[in-house]
């Protein structure tokens, strides 16, 4: 294999690999940013970063599906929202966050 052909494979190799992850991370949509989040149920995975999902939930999907937030810290974590009858609330209460990292995730 010649150095112009090793070379052209490998950008033709990183080009296609960029794109299928890319289109894979559309299609698939963990946190509601590409397709519309209106009635979607999307869990919170343990194994992911919870600060990262909450953040990124909060751009369209929360605001679509949700009418309130409970901010909180560690104590607020663990609370069941689903039995509230009045009203749909997320619950984007993070473990051992503070008051300035919870106003950067709501707003």
């Amino acid at each position: 294999m010649t150095a112009r052909r090793w070379i052209v494979f490998t950008v033709a190799t990183l080009v296609g690999g960029i794109a299928f992850s890319t289109a894979l991370g559309i299609a698939v949509d963990p946190y509601g940013l590409f397709r519309d989040p209106t009635g979607r149920k999307l869990p919170i995975y343990v194994s992911t970063s919870v600060r990262r999902a909450k953040f990124l939930m909060n751009k369209r999907y929360v605001p679509a599906n949700f009418d309130g937030l409970l901010v909180g810290a560690s104590q607020s974590l663990l609370w069941s929202l689903p039995n509230l009858s009045v009203a749909r609330v997320f619950n984007d209460s993070v473990g051992g966050q503070n008051t300035v990292e919870a106003q950067y995730y709501v707003n």
